[in-house]
């Protein structure tokens, strides 16, 4: 499905449904929609795994969601294997990208997709299995979701994400998006790996200007958040931290190689919750935390009592309170300069100049009008419609 508009429709334009295998959806408009931008769905949790290996690539999505507000540009159910990269997602009422195989684990009923489960296949056990027991049977599994770019995202509803990974399979990557600018007054992270998800990586990423409850990343289980840059949150509400453990087991996470980098005085570094639902509440020194850099503009003893506390548990031992040394962060540019001490704790520069459309596409979309035959919606609200009904009327 290439170089394709979908504008105007009452719900979503493209659905990739149960087997579908090796799709390519690319270099497409989707935009002016009541329902997803994308949607790719498997088979609820069971043994059936056929909705994987498809592309979703270089595609410009934005005012999708305007009759369901629930609705995902990018959004993979029960699939996996994708690679979902190089998309411009904005002004969407909700979540950016979403992977998902989240159920509530009762025998069929009205908890959260409890009655897509193929219980015969899972049997009624499966809601007291740990996690790795489940995961054979969670689908969205090592989904891509790479270079792409999103804003105004979460501009209506709450409890949502640029890019959220909940109750899904093992093994996905979130590398190297560029996640800004989001306003909504009840955003929660930029980045967010929800109930039930462990195993994932999140690595490269830009999470800059975003408010709501203004929180980088959230993990609620043994995922990684590698070499990202965490910049200027602007909480409106709510602020726990930069990053965030609600609760869950954190055991094992690497929280390594992060540039946090805070404008504002007072603001949170990193937030770890209560006991939850029977379960021991997360703590920092479950976590390996190291060869971070924490600076606050406004605060130049904003990390002392973390790094005091966290070097006294072997933690953050080669971290550093510093100015990052970005080029032009005003600007986008979190290259580092000369003397940026980022190089020598082997953190990456990141580039966002390289994330969102590639050139051809980036060119196509946005560096000249879009023609179309359809009249924008505007337009097309102010045109006079006259419409001519005849009827034959009998006995």
């Amino acid at each position: 499905v290439e170089d394709c508009q979908f504008i105007n429709s009452g719900h979503t334009a493209i659905r990739m449904d149960l087997h579908c295998q090796k799709i390519q959806v690319v270099g497409n408009h989707i935009h002016h929609l009541g329902g997803v931008g994308v949607l790719m769905a498997g088979y609820g949790p069971g043994t059936k795994d056929v909705n994987r290996n498809n592309v979703v690539a270089n595609n410009l999505i934005h005012h999708i969601g305007q009759e369901y507000w629930g609705s995902v540009a990018i959004f993979a159910w029960q699939s996996g294997e994708n690679r979902i990269a190089h998309n411009h997602i904005h002004h969407i009422p909700y979540t950016g990208i979403l992977s998902t195989g989240r159920i509530s684990r009762t025998p069929p009923g009205p908890g959260e997709c409890s009655r897509t489960v193929r219980w015969k296949e899972t049997s009624e056990a499966f809601r007291g299995w740990t996690w790795k027991q489940r995961e054979p049977y969670l689908h969205s599994r090592k989904n891509r979701i790479e270079y792409n770019e999103i804003h105004n995202a979460m501009e209506v509803l709450g409890d949502g994400n640029c890019i959220y990974v909940s109750g899904a399979g093992g093994g996905t990557v979130v590398r190297h998006n560029f996640c800004h600018d989001c306003t909504g007054k009840y955003m929660n992270a930029v980045i967010r790996c929800d109930d039930d998800q462990h195993d994932t990586l999140m690595e490269g990423n830009i999470c800059c200007r975003t408010g709501g409850y203004g929180e980088g990343f959230i993990s609620k289980g043994d995922n990684d958040i590698v070499n990202n840059v965490i910049a200027d949150l602007r909480p409106t509400g709510r602020h726990r931290g930069y990053i965030v453990f609600p609760y869950g087991d954190i055991t094992g996470s690497r929280i390594e190689g992060n540039i946090i980098d805070s404008r504002r005085e007072g603001q949170i570094l990193y937030h770890h919750g209560q006991a939850s639902r029977g379960r021991t509440p997360p703590q920092l020194t479950d976590a390996q935390i190291d060869r971070n850099i924490y600076f606050c503009k406004e605060d130049p003893h904003w990390a002392d009592s973390l790094l005091e506390q966290q070097r006294k548990s072997g933690n953050d031992v080669r971290s550093l309170q510093a100015d990052p040394g970005f080029v032009n962060i005003d600007q986008d540019d979190f290259r580092f300069l000369a003397d940026s001490p980022a190089p020598k704790l082997g953190i990456q520069p990141l580039n966002a100049n390289e994330m969102g459309l590639e050139p051809a596409y980036r060119e196509r979309f946005l560096g000249r009008r879009i023609q179309t035959r359809i009249n924008p919606p505007d337009q097309m609200l102010r045109r006079p419609l006259t419409v001519t009904i005849t009827c034959n009327v009998q006995d």
